[in-house]
């Protein structure tokens, strides 16, 4: 039986470092999910493929959401 929906999780550390400091000044890590329903695509690797283009979205929508209320 196929597969159905597929979900991809990302996991990313960000660090920031001002000019040569040694210490970083901004680390934290996001993680972020996406899922493709069957209907979008019936072919497995094109909704793999999208799930983890989509969870990669996401995980870059949460890193400048978070940095556009920093004050560095």
């Amino acid at each position: 039986m196929p597969e159905r929906d597929i979900t991809a999780t990302l996991r990313a550390r960000y660090t920031l470092y001002k000019g040569l400091e040694v210490a970083p000044t901004w680390d934290s890590t996001f993680e972020s999910s996406y899922t493709v329903r069957m209907g979008e695509a019936f072919d497995g690797t094109v909704r793999k493929d999208r799930a983890n283009k989509g969870a990669a979205r996401e995980n870059l929508k949460k890193l400048i959401s978070v940095l556009a209320g920093l004050s560095l």
